[in-house]
């Protein structure tokens, strides 16, 4: 039996500066770009204030603290590994939901699904308050993220990270030397763009590093309540249906 053709991933981050409409507006739409990179920076806060000194969804950052770690023991080093092993399987559990013969059983759109999963994750935490261990903690809501980031990825028809903000501040600085020319309109653009997501990571991540301290791990529900509301958007809009046909893509 001829195996199911891989999944069609977006391209990598780049400057496309097409002005094209996506087929999806709310998920798709800048309101749920700054909605999701204010999570998962608020979650990164969260992580590293609250549990471990590691980072629920930067991974660049836990890889860094990883080699420091190997400097210097390799009980402590393990910490980094969790998150990092654990985002793996988000993206590769992302993947298989986004396989065709997958998707076209899911109850509602690849969006809406690792959306709710995410939330069901953040809300579940407060009730085990005290019961799991901070690795594990970690890696469960960096699966979450992991599906969440490889699932939205486009700001219209443009790509974006909503937890790795590298790749964005590199074609947020293109896009302002870009932006100079006379037909520089849409790279202007991404410069707003792109500047509203990273600004909005910093700032979830300075509220969550002040708000953990003070409430524990009832701090999820933040997060939680602020993606609920982009559910909503979601489910009111054609993004909360199931893809028609085969689909080759997460759009």
């Amino acid at each position: 039996m001829p195996s199911s053709p891989p999944i069609a991933l977006e391209p990598p981050l780049g400057n496309d500066f097409s002005g094209s409409q996506p087929r999806f507006a709310a998920a798709n739409s800048l309101a749920a770009a700054v909605t999701l990179s204010a999570s998962a920076g608020f979650l990164d806060g969260f992580a590293y204030v609250g549990h471990g000194h590691t980072f629920a969804s930067a991974m660049t950052g836990d890889l860094v603290l990883l080699g420091i770690a190997m400097t210097q023991s390799s009980s402590k080093a393990l910490a980094y590994v969790y998150p990092l092993l654990a985002y793996v399987v988000g993206v590769i559990a992302a993947n298989l939901l986004g396989r065709p013969g997958v998707r076209r059983r899911l109850p509602a759109s690849l969006h809406f699904v690792t959306l709710l999963a995410e939330i069901v994750v953040l809300a579940a935490i407060p009730m085990l308050a005290g019961t799991l261990n901070d690795r594990i903690l970690v890696a469960v809501i960096t699966v979450s993220t992991a599906m969440q980031n490889t699932s939205f990825r486009n700001i219209g028809t443009r790509t974006y990270n909503s937890i790795i903000m590298t790749g964005n501040l590199q074609n947020f600085s293109n896009a302002l030397v870009l932006g100079t020319e006379p037909d520089g309109q849409a790279a202007r653009g991404q410069v707003l763009d792109l500047g509203l997501v990273i600004a909005s990571f910093v700032s979830g991540a300075t509220l969550g590093a002040y708000v953990t301290p003070r409430f524990q791990d009832f701090a999820t529900l933040v997060p939680a309540l602020l993606l609920s509301s982009l559910a909503a958007a979601l489910f009111w809009s054609s993004d909360s249906r199931p893809a028609k046909g085969s689909g080759a893509s997460f759009l």
